[in-house]
């Protein structure tokens, strides 16, 4: 799930607030926005894997 939080008042992120109502304004500007930088860098469509796990080992020593 995506997170969303109020720095200010919650430095720790403690409090998720990405499911109030009173933030989806915010979070669709954030959307919109992550979705324009992304185009600009040619980032669309997002290869990235869902979820791969987590890894057990390190990659080869050549590609890192």
């Amino acid at each position: 799930m995506a997170e969303l939080y109020d720095l200010k008042a919650d430095p720790e992120e403690t409090t998720n607030l990405i499911q109030r109502p009173e933030h989806s304004k915010t979070v669709v500007e954030l959307q919109q926005e992550l979705a324009r930088l992304m185009a600009a860098a040619d980032g669309v469509p997002d290869k990235m894997p869902v979820d791969e796990g987590i890894k057990a080992g390190l990659p080869a020593q050549a590609i890192r």
